[in-house]
């Protein structure tokens, strides 16, 4: 069943909610986006979203994932700046913190607080994911709609669909990074984070 018409609805109705664009700006927005070629690649990147992940590319690791985030599939549509910190000023630790866009399978939008941390250039990873409540406007998500509607249109005209971990689709645990099976996958229950403080 397509959901084509609900997808445009759900972005105008997301367009609307900014105050700092005019009707008509938004329409002429919404209006440059192909909505049958953003369906295709909305439907593409749909992924189970963990509140927890960590994966790393040495030899024996522990790839781990937590319990969903929501009961639906999800694609993400954009991150609002993230905060940056090298915690000792060669890379070796890098953190970041921002809030990110999903788009739910039921044409919903969620806001979703995140925090990365990246080892040793990227041999190890972990990303923590916590649900806001409201719209992107009332958690203070800043989204210039005309940065969206280009990351929108990019879905649909560069490359593969991938993942928000920049796996192929469909999702996977992240395994084909570098074509080494890690020594365990582990998914945890739902309940095993209780509370994950991303500064809500």
């Amino acid at each position: 069943m397509s959901f084509h018409p609900s997808l445009k609805h759900a972005l105008t109705e997301l367009y609307l909610g900014n105050m700092a664009f005019s009707a008509g700006e938004v329409t002429e927005l919404l209006q440059s986006i192909d909505f049958v070629a953003l369906e295709d690649a909305v439907n593409d990147r749909m992924e189970p979203v963990f509140a927890y992940t960590s994966d790393s590319r040495l030899l024996r690791r522990f790839n781990v994932r937590t319990g969903e985030l929501f009961d639906l599939y999800a694609t993400l549509l954009c991150s609002g700046p993230h905060v940056i910190c090298d915690l000792d000023g060669t890379g070796a630790v890098v953190c970041s913190k921002g809030l990110e866009l999903w788009i739910l399978e039921d044409m919903t939008f969620a806001v979703v607080a995140h925090y990365g941390i990246y080892c040793l250039h990227n041999s190890f990873y972990a990303h923590y994911r916590a649900v806001k409540s409201g719209s992107p406007w009332k958690c203070g998500m800043k989204i210039d709609l005309r940065i969206l509607t280009d990351q929108l249109k990019g879905m649909y005209a560069f490359g593969p669909a991938t993942d928000s971990d920049g796996n192929d689709c469909p999702y996977s645990s992240g395994n084909e990074n570098n074509g080494i099976d890690p020594l365990y996958d582990i998914i945890f229950p739902n309940d095993f984070l209780e509370k994950i403080d991303l500064g809500e």
